[in-house]
Protein backbone atom coordinates (compact mmCIF):
# COMPACT_ATOMS: atom_id res chain seq x y z
CA UNK A 1 0.00 0.00 0.00
CA UNK A 2 1.34 3.56 -0.93
CA UNK A 3 1.96 6.27 1.83
CA UNK A 4 -0.06 8.96 0.96
CA UNK A 5 -0.11 11.93 3.02
CA UNK A 6 -2.15 15.56 2.51
CA UNK A 7 -0.40 18.62 2.56
CA UNK A 8 -0.74 22.40 1.52
CA UNK A 9 -0.27 23.08 -1.70
CA UNK A 10 2.43 25.76 -2.50
CA UNK A 11 3.63 28.66 -5.29
CA UNK A 12 6.04 25.09 -7.02
CA UNK A 13 2.52 23.26 -7.54
CA UNK A 14 1.38 26.28 -9.80
CA UNK A 15 2.68 25.35 -12.83
CA UNK A 16 1.71 21.81 -12.63
CA UNK A 17 -1.88 22.04 -12.18
CA UNK A 18 -1.97 24.61 -14.99
CA UNK A 19 -0.31 21.45 -17.18
CA UNK A 20 -3.23 19.93 -15.79
CA UNK A 21 -5.95 22.11 -16.13
CA UNK A 22 -4.29 22.68 -19.76
CA UNK A 23 -4.24 19.05 -20.85
CA UNK A 24 -8.19 18.92 -20.06
CA UNK A 25 -9.06 22.09 -22.13
CA UNK A 26 -6.73 21.04 -25.35
CA UNK A 27 -8.60 17.44 -25.17
CA UNK A 28 -12.16 18.11 -23.99
CA UNK A 29 -13.31 21.82 -24.95
CA UNK A 30 -14.56 23.05 -28.27
CA UNK A 31 -11.60 25.30 -28.19
CA UNK A 32 -12.37 26.66 -31.56
CA UNK A 33 -15.70 28.12 -29.48
CA UNK A 34 -13.48 29.99 -26.79
CA UNK A 35 -11.56 32.94 -26.36
CA UNK A 36 -8.39 30.60 -25.61
CA UNK A 37 -5.81 32.80 -24.56
CA UNK A 38 -8.80 34.46 -21.98
CA UNK A 39 -9.64 30.99 -20.51
CA UNK A 40 -5.93 30.02 -19.80
CA UNK A 41 -5.40 33.53 -18.46
CA UNK A 42 -8.52 33.25 -16.48
CA UNK A 43 -7.27 29.36 -15.31
CA UNK A 44 -3.75 30.72 -13.89
CA UNK A 45 -4.74 33.83 -12.25
CA UNK A 46 -7.78 31.59 -10.03
CA UNK A 47 -5.16 29.17 -9.53
CA UNK A 48 -2.56 31.70 -8.32
CA UNK A 49 -4.85 33.62 -6.44
CA UNK A 50 -6.20 30.47 -4.22
CA UNK A 51 -3.52 28.28 -4.08
CA UNK A 52 -3.06 28.61 -0.40
CA UNK A 53 -6.51 26.92 -0.52
CA UNK A 54 -4.99 23.93 -2.50
CA UNK A 55 -4.07 20.44 -0.85
CA UNK A 56 -1.10 18.45 -2.63
CA UNK A 57 -1.34 14.71 -2.67
CA UNK A 58 2.21 12.98 -1.90
CA UNK A 59 2.54 9.62 -2.79
CA UNK A 60 5.46 7.48 -1.72
CA UNK A 61 7.76 10.83 -1.69
CA UNK A 62 6.10 12.72 -5.15
CA UNK A 63 3.99 15.47 -4.93
CA UNK A 64 0.92 13.52 -7.69
CA UNK A 65 -2.33 15.18 -7.40
CA UNK A 66 -3.55 18.58 -6.14
CA UNK A 67 -7.47 19.48 -5.44
CA UNK A 68 -9.50 22.59 -3.93
CA UNK A 69 -12.30 21.85 -1.69
CA UNK A 70 -14.31 25.11 -1.50
CA UNK A 71 -16.82 26.12 1.32
CA UNK A 72 -19.21 25.66 -0.54
CA UNK A 73 -18.99 22.18 -1.75
CA UNK A 74 -17.15 22.81 -4.74
CA UNK A 75 -14.41 20.12 -5.96
CA UNK A 76 -12.35 22.57 -7.90
CA UNK A 77 -9.02 21.20 -9.94
CA UNK A 78 -8.69 17.47 -9.08
CA UNK A 79 -5.39 16.39 -10.88
CA UNK A 80 -4.14 13.38 -10.45
CA UNK A 81 -0.97 13.30 -12.53
CA UNK A 82 -1.34 9.90 -15.29
CA UNK A 83 1.32 8.04 -14.12
CA UNK A 84 -0.06 7.83 -10.43
CA UNK A 85 -3.51 7.51 -12.07
CA UNK A 86 -5.37 3.80 -11.04
CA UNK A 87 -3.33 3.33 -7.87
CA UNK A 88 -6.70 4.29 -5.43
CA UNK A 89 -5.34 8.36 -5.10
CA UNK A 90 -8.22 9.54 -6.52
CA UNK A 91 -10.64 7.64 -4.51
CA UNK A 92 -8.60 8.29 -1.19
CA UNK A 93 -9.12 12.22 -2.48
CA UNK A 94 -12.73 11.78 -2.41
CA UNK A 95 -13.24 9.85 0.35
CA UNK A 96 -11.22 12.63 2.00
CA UNK A 97 -13.35 15.14 0.47
CA UNK A 98 -17.23 13.25 1.61
CA UNK A 99 -16.10 13.48 4.69
CA UNK A 100 -14.36 16.33 5.78
CA UNK A 101 -17.35 18.92 3.16
CA UNK A 102 -20.19 20.35 5.77
CA UNK A 103 -21.79 20.77 2.29
CA UNK A 104 -22.74 18.41 -0.58
CA UNK A 105 -20.31 18.28 -3.09
CA UNK A 106 -20.23 19.67 -6.34
CA UNK A 107 -17.76 20.28 -9.44
CA UNK A 108 -17.67 20.69 -13.08
CA UNK A 109 -16.57 18.28 -15.51
CA UNK A 110 -16.36 18.38 -19.31
CA UNK A 111 -19.08 16.46 -20.56
CA UNK A 112 -17.18 14.45 -23.06
CA UNK A 113 -14.68 13.17 -20.48
CA UNK A 114 -16.65 9.65 -19.96
CA UNK A 115 -13.54 8.58 -17.62
CA UNK A 116 -14.03 11.26 -14.70
CA UNK A 117 -18.18 11.25 -14.75
CA UNK A 118 -18.07 7.43 -14.42
CA UNK A 119 -15.13 7.46 -11.26
CA UNK A 120 -17.70 10.44 -9.90
CA UNK A 121 -20.90 8.75 -10.35
CA UNK A 122 -19.10 5.82 -8.10
CA UNK A 123 -19.58 8.34 -5.42
CA UNK A 124 -22.81 9.11 -5.40
CA UNK A 125 -22.77 12.12 -8.01
CA UNK A 126 -25.37 12.73 -10.72
CA UNK A 127 -25.93 15.36 -13.44
CA UNK A 128 -27.65 18.66 -11.95
CA UNK A 129 -27.39 20.70 -15.05
CA UNK A 130 -25.52 21.30 -17.88
CA UNK A 131 -23.47 24.23 -18.57
CA UNK A 132 -22.96 25.24 -22.33
CA UNK A 133 -22.03 22.76 -24.79
CA UNK A 134 -19.25 20.86 -23.20
CA UNK A 135 -19.47 20.99 -18.97
CA UNK A 136 -21.74 19.76 -16.82
CA UNK A 137 -22.42 20.11 -13.11
CA UNK A 138 -22.49 16.76 -11.05
CA UNK A 139 -23.34 16.70 -7.44
CA UNK A 140 -23.66 14.43 -4.70
CA UNK A 141 -25.99 14.85 -2.44
CA UNK A 142 -25.72 13.00 1.11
Amino acid sequence: MMDIQFVSAEERDIPVILAQAKNLIDTYEDVESIDYDKVLAWVARKTAEHISEYRCVIADGERCAWYRLCDDGELDDLYVLPAFQCQGIGTQIMQKCIHESEKPLWLYVFSRNIRAISFYERFGFSLRETVGKTRVILERNG
